[in-house]
């Protein structure tokens, strides 16, 4: 594990209840919601931009049983659920991704990786949604080995921050093609951090090498199609179903560990309003002094990502030392 970065990426599995998919070591070193008197967490959604989220509160993570805090080394079951307090609407930017099913076959190796880390060694973090094109090198549908991809660009590779992004890959289904999450990053091999007390984008162990020597690594999500069911109360079949819909009965009255609302909250909470959390600009800290916000001060970025795609932020709430900032993307066709 290259360090421990304070922003990850995930993915949606259900909107109600709101459940999202994420990389363990996210969270496992992070006081439960259950253990705290004031819930430090919440989460942002609705747009791209991570100066326009709306908020909901995490109420609930569970970490996969088999995952090993304290080894680095075994990365297999670096997967966590986390459950939102309010369920979400659904919209053209919010929605549920289908996960890679445990005899699903490749036709196509191409992917996207996609998450909010860092932009650039020693830069900021992204203020929008990021995406890099990859190469899928390893799959093994519903085995324990992890997935892994190269970057299509020598110069473009995952960062601090990316952890438990999701890689996507587009799959020919009934005449459609549909995205499916292959894996969560968990590990990024063939870097290091030229000063781990400041890590941003680790840089190649072979400086100038045309070998493809970086790889990133992800928890392989077909293998953990069983315990993601048994915790979501979302059947294997649906959770696998590009084409489930919201509505679907699993909404009205799931088995799982968390069950569903009868009402959807479409604007987040209101509290809190005096919080900008994420980014700020100069632009921003003129506009709105009397603001107080968590996040860097760095000046626009022009690396942003297409608005046609769109994401969920978990970070921590305004209220303690921003400590834990925990970003949770969600993907939605593009």
């Amino acid at each position: 594990m290259l360090g421990n970065p304070h922003v990850c990426g995930g993915v949606l599995l259900s909107l109600n209840p709101a459940i999202v998919l994420t990389a363990a070591h996210c969270v496992a070193d992070a006081p439960h919601p259950s253990t705290i008197e004031k819930n430090p967490y919440f989460a942002a959604y609705s747009h791209i931009d991570r100066k326009k989220q709306k908020i909901n509160a995490i109420d609930d993570w569970i970490v996969h049983p088999n995952y090993n805090i304290s080894n680095n080394v075994d990365m297999h079951y670096d997967l966590a659920l986390v459950k939102l307090e309010d369920p979400l609407e659904q919209s053209d930017h919010v929605d549920r991704v289908a996960l890679w099913p445990a005899d699903g076959r490749l036709h196509s190796f191409d992917g996207k990786l996609m998450g909010f880390g860092f932009l650039v060694k020693d830069g900021p973090e992204a203020r929008r949604l990021q995406s890099i094109d990859v190469k899928v090198t390893k799959l093994a549908s519903g085995l324990r080995d992890m997935v892994e991809a190269i970057s299509a660009d020598d110069e473009q590779r995952a960062c601090h921050g990316d952890s438990g992004s999701p890689l996507i890959i587009r799959q020919s289904v009934n005449n459609d093609t549909a995205p499916y999450v292959l894996g969560l990053l968990a590990r990024i091999f063939g870097v290091h951090d030229l000063d781990p007390n400041h890590a941003t984008c680790p840089q190649p162990f072979k400086k100038n090498s045309k070998v493809p020597t970086i790889t990133e690594s992800f928890c392989n999500v077909s293998n953990m199609l069983d315990w993601i069911s048994e915790i979501t109360g979302i059947s294997v079949a649906n959770l696998t179903d590009p084409f489930y819909h919201v509505n679907d009965p699993c909404y009205e009255s799931c088995a799982g560990r968390w069950t569903a609302s009868k009402s959807h909250d479409s604007s987040g909470h209101k509290g809190d309003d005096h919080w900008h959390i994420g980014f700020g600009d100069e632009a921003f800290l003129k506009e709105q002094p009397d603001k107080w916000f968590i996040g860097p001060v760095v000046q626009d970025n022009p690396m942003y990502h297409d608005e046609t795609s769109f994401a969920v932020f978990i970070e921590p709430r305004a209220s303690i030392t921003p400590l834990f900032l925990f970003v949770v993307s969600c993907f939605l066709l593009i």
